[in-house]
């Protein structure tokens, strides 16, 4: 028997010999590739960029999700907020999250700078107006 399951049933029918399990020794997960070795800190999420607190309202009638890395300015027109403010900003939460507002619902949501050029493109092109 080894931990992945029963040898002796997998070798079961191909005349081969059952190997000792001396031969398959305890393997370390940490060594194993693939292993995700974290560190023992806090991880903390957009450290150094300059971070802003948003009052948002979904108007709208439907849930609006918005993602981590989508260009705050540039969200669903149903949700009010001050877009001046989040000109360069998206939400500061962990890459590949989302905020739901239902319709109705009023948030208080942090933003922060986002990176590389700071030239996002897309969505309602409202960034285009104020370059």
């Amino acid at each position: 028997m080894t931990n992945d399951g029963d040898i002796w049933a997998a070798l079961y029918g191909s005349f081969l010999p059952v190997p000792s399990p001396h031969l398959f020794p305890l393997v370390n997960a940490l060594n194993l590739p693939g292993a995700i070795i974290a560190k023992k800190e806090r991880i903390v999420i957009n450290r150094g960029r300059d971070r802003i607190k948003l009052k948002v309202t979904n108007e709208g009638d439907r849930p609006i999700q918005v993602g981590s890395h989508y260009h705050f300015v540039e969200t669903n027109k149903a949700l009010a907020s001050d877009r001046v403010k989040a000109i360069y900003k998206r939400l500061d939460i962990p890459a590949g999250t989302a905020v739901r507002f239902e319709p109705g619902d009023t948030k208080s949501v942090m933003l922060c700078s986002i990176g590389g050029r700071k030239c996002p493109e897309g969505g309602h092109w409202c960034t285009t107006l104020v370059e």
